[in-house]
């Protein structure tokens, strides 16, 4: 009986060690996360260089990284693309948050034009244009996550032969966040700032590129 304990003691042990709980697993998993001191001055800096930070996009103190790739090109802080290249909805990712379960939090991201009708504006008014916002994302590093799409992609075909700066916004969710549904006549007209507020939005990333409708080929 004593030698049969001592096996089953030993058995139980080795399992133990051969099988690292989900926990490990997931840590190892999101190892990298927030973004370097870096890169986040390199992002802060673009924006108000580019001028994109105004009254119609929030200012951006970046806690994680965000890659928005269209096919093999990669959306880098302002990069300029064709018009034929951006019909079709990008590849939107992010890092984990530092100090943030990323298992159990949850993200929504959104692209806006802040240069409608143009850089310019008229009389010097512009609007933002809501293109997309996808809802319950998570980081990169986890594998099984089901975003909700809430405004279909609509193709950056700006009349202008002026680039927009069309940029991409990655939020923090509230526990109990719930997306509007934004109708088709509200997008020309989409306030970011009052709606993140509203909802209890946290901005945590950012990235954005340029495009006008002289960037054909």
């Amino acid at each position: 009986m004593h030698l049969s304990a001592c096996l089953s003691t030993l058995l139980t042990a080795s399992l133990v060690l051969a099988s690292p709980t989900p926990v490990e697993k997931r840590q190892s998993s999101c190892s990298a996360v927030g973004i370097s001191a870096q890169s986040s001055t390199r992002v802060v800096n673009a924006f108000q260089s580019s001028e994109v930070v105004s009254d119609l996009v929030p200012p951006l103190q970046p806690k994680v990284a965000v890659n928005v790739a269209y096919g093999n090109k990669q959306v880098n802080l302002g990069n300029v693309f064709q018009v034929t290249k951006t019909l079709t909805a990008p590849k939107l990712s992010f890092s984990a948050e530092q100090g943030r379960d990323p298992a159990g939090t949850k993200y929504s991201y959104f692209l806006v034009d802040p240069d409608v009708p143009s850089e310019e504006g008229v009389l010097g008014v512009r609007v933002n244009y809501l293109h997309w916002a996808v809802s319950d994302a998570q980081p990169s590093c986890i594998a099984d996550q089901s975003p909700s799409t809430d405004t279909i992609y609509q193709s950056l075909t700006p009349a202008s032969t002026t680039r927009h700066r069309y940029t991409f916004l990655v939020y923090r969710q509230p526990a109990d966040y719930t997306p509007d549904l934004v109708p088709l006549q509200v997008r020309a007209a989409f306030d970011i700032n009052a709606y993140a507020a509203r909802k209890g939005l946290e901005l945590v990333g950012g990235n954005f590129l340029r495009e006008a409708l002289t960037d054909l080929a």
